[in-house]
């Protein structure tokens, strides 16, 4: 389900355009709300929504707004207005047109986004009960929480998870825990995400899946930490087995340890792939343990593995090739004076569209 878990997470979508607040009191010369002519196909009733917010103090917009005597707001209008405007948007428009702040989840959930964006979070905490009241409360809300508590120092997402979710009447499962671990990991809190764990399985009987493991083995890939990704790497074999949909996970481990500088890092990591390869998985078509590993074969001149690879990766499971990848086989093919393993590969090239570059030729040359 996830391919590739610390690019994205559900309400990163939401929090992403909230930009900080924070900034803009710090730099007098920008204006109360961003400016609306970055964006040039709004709606006509949008268009002036934008102009009065980025014009007015917080003190006269509602009774600026209440002036235009637009009819019709809609939750759709309250969720295309910038960010910045929304929080005064979002009263003025629940309590003068959606009756009582009929507002949609999305709505609720971006306001959730920006407040927390600018660790006011008892008033993001107020915003939630007001959710919860309506019964709106969903984990994308929480999921929004989670991110902006990962990225403030000092705050505690167990809690979160473990006291607020159940005061809230939220689940605490595998999903929740998974977006509470993409959190801790995108704010470099590992520690804390192996303390999380540990308390969700003792407390709640959360268990973790493969995209819990998934996302533990991609965090340790930006690490990298080779000891720390194996140990998880172990766990997740014990607890789970091993599974071909679980692919992604075996490409972040085995990319973590062909990466590393320890001298053994390409043993290793060719050991762990005949592991799988014997238990039939192993990194599917995906490119990044594939470049990194052919990178380090070519580093040490090891033709046997780095032929191994190609014919796997590229014979056996039609990884697409590009030019850097067939650069890097005739390199290694033409420090070992394999000349007519050279030619063999510039017809492959042609065959499949590439076209040799000055790169290429250099190479050969």
């Amino acid at each position: 389900m996830m391919s590739h878990h610390l690019a994205k997470r559900p309400s990163d979508s939401a929090a992403t355009v909230a930009l900080p607040a924070a900034k803009l009191a710090r730099d007098p010369s920008s204006p109360a709300f961003p400016t609306n002519k970055e964006a040039t196909d709004l709606p006509p009733k949008t268009r002036i929504f934008y102009d009065i917010l980025a014009s007015r103090t917080d003190d006269d917009v509602d009774a600026t707004l209440d002036k235009t005597d637009i009819r019709g707001v809609t939750t759709v209008d309250v969720e295309q207005v910038h960010p910045h405007a929304a929080t005064a948007f979002f009263h003025w428009a629940g309590h003068r047109h959606l009756d009582h702040d009929n507002h949609s989840p999305n709505s609720w959930n971006l306001i959730v986004d920006i407040l927390s964006t600018n660790c006011l979070f008892t008033r993001m905490w107020e915003t939630v009960d007001s959710i919860h009241s309506r019964r709106l409360l969903l984990l994308d809300t929480f999921a929004s929480v989670f991110s902006s508590l990962a990225a403030s120092p000092g705050c505690c997402l167990l809690k979160a998870f473990m006291d607020d979710m159940l005061r809230y009447d939220m689940t605490r499962d595998t999903l929740a825990l998974n977006s509470l671990l993409s959190a801790l990991c995108r704010g470099d809190r590992l520690d804390d995400a192996h303390a999380t764990i540990l308390v969700a399985r003792a407390e709640a009987g959360t268990l973790l899946d493969a995209d819990s493991y998934t996302i533990l083995l991609e965090c340790y890939e930006a690490t990298p930490d080779t000891r720390a990704a194996r140990n998880v790497f172990d766990k997740m074999v014990r607890d789970i087995g091993v599974d071909l949909d679980n692919v992604p996970a075996y490409d972040a481990f085995l990319t973590t340890l062909v990466s590393s500088n320890s001298s053994m890092a390409l043993p290793k990591a060719m050991y762990y792939l005949d592991f799988l390869n014997r238990r039939g998985c192993s990194p599917g078509v995906g490119e990044r343990f594939f470049r990194a590993a052919l990178a380090v074969h070519l580093e040490v001149g090891e033709l046997r593995g780095a032929t191994y690879l190609w014919d796997k990766f590229v014979g056996r499971r039609g990884l697409v090739r590009d030019m850097e990848m067939y650069n890097r086989m005739i390199m290694l093919q033409g420090s070992l004076g394999h000349g007519e393993v050279i030619v063999d590969y510039l017809d492959d090239m042609i065959f499949n569209g590439l076209f040799p570059n000055t790169n290429t030729y250099n190479v050969v040359l």
